[in-house]
């Protein structure tokens, strides 16, 4: 697993429970957690949350304020993929059906920048200041809900 493999080096996978689409997470939280845990995940995984809507959770609005998908910055199914770099500045937006495999060249690359090249190189891809290290979560408080 890639987290496995690049915890050591900086990597860290959150995993965010969603049951918008087509009611696949319908367990209550400490069931979903124990599944994740009996096959393998070693990540936090946080209790569910809203990915789209008026309800959705401020970090999927900051996410996909920041990187919008196919047509639009919705979440189209369970299992899309959002790379940040060390700073927290989102970089690369994965779909469904992108394995997290077919993103370990990325991973690897982000991992072996310094922190301030990270930044600094790939702030063109992001709206955020590479010169403000609170500009992530100033962006995060003020990234607009469905309903804006």
């Amino acid at each position: 697993m890639l987290h496995d493999r690049y915890a050591d080096q900086g990597l860290v996978i959150l995993a965010f429970p969603c049951n918008q689409f087509g009611r696949q997470e319908p367990k209550p939280n400490a069931e979903i957690k124990q599944f994740a845990t009996d096959h393998g995940a070693k990540y936090p995984l946080f209790d569910k949350v809203d990915v789209n809507g008026k309800e959705a959770d401020p970090i999927y609005r900051f996410l996909r304020a920041r990187l919008t998908g196919t047509l639009s910055s919705a979440i189209k199914w369970n299992f899309t993929k959002f790379l940040c770099n060390r700073r927290g500045v989102p970089l690369e937006r994965f779909g469904p059906y992108t394995t997290p495999f077919e993103m370990e060249e990325v991973i690897k690359t982000l991992l072996a920048e310094k922190p301030e090249a990270a930044l600094a190189s790939r702030a063109s891809k992001s709206a955020l200041s590479p010169d403000d290290p609170d500009a992530a979560l100033d962006a995060l408080e003020s990234a607009p809900s469905d309903s804006e």
